[in-house]
């Protein structure tokens, strides 16, 4: 429940800071861009954007290795549960590790996988906002901060897992497919001992 917490919070520090960006560049574009107080403001939204992208390294430093194993005991598990789904002859004994099966598999879509999906899509926004806000009718203060946010926001903003396996919808529809596919090895290789 923290990491969920912990990502959600960062997606919607993201989403703040995409929507000062665009407040801020509008009301310059507006207003000409001749106000000194602009300076300051990008400078604050250049520097919040610096201390996002650090805070995700902090998270990714702090929990990856955590995660690693966690994905690793769950595909075993889950693998077990499948397995055990697969071979139960009466309707009663498949109750326990179907909800074992349901409630690890939404754990991890719904703790995990998306709201880590969510901070990586926002975090991408960052570099539409700036972008398409025309930066480049804007005073050249204004283009230089546009263009470092635009620079570091070419980087990709993953959550890792053992800083190697990026934790997203995309490798949680992975991880789905290997634990099925290696519940159907584990039950082949049961039958023929029978």
């Amino acid at each position: 429940m923290f990491v969920l917490t912990l990502l959600l919070l960062t997606k919607m520090q993201f989403k703040l800071l995409n929507q000062e960006m665009e407040r801020l560049f509008n009301e310059m574009s507006s207003s000409e861009g001749k106000s000194k107080h602009f300076d300051k403001k990008i400078k604050k939204v250049v520097e919040y954007h610096d201390f996002l992208l650090d805070f995700v390294d902090r998270i990714n430093n702090g929990f990856s290795e955590v995660l690693l194993v966690y994905i690793i005991v769950l595909v075993l598990g889950m693998c077990v549960q499948m397995y055990n789904v697969s071979t139960q002859p009466t309707l009663m004994g498949l109750i326990r590790p179907i909800v074992r099966l349901i409630n690890g598999l939404t754990q991890f879509i719904f703790c995990y996988c998306l709201p880590a999906q969510a901070v990586t899509d926002e975090a991408d926004r960052t570099t539409e906002y700036a972008y398409f806000n025309r930066w480049y009718d804007n005073p050249s203060s204004a283009k230089a901060a546009q263009l470092m946010i635009l620079g570091r926001s070419q980087r990709k903003t993953h959550i890792l897992a053992g800083g190697i396996v990026n934790i997203d919808l995309d490798n949680c529809l992975k991880t789905i497919k290997t634990m099925v596919s290696y519940a159907m090895f584990i039950r082949t290789m049961g039958i023929g001992q029978d």
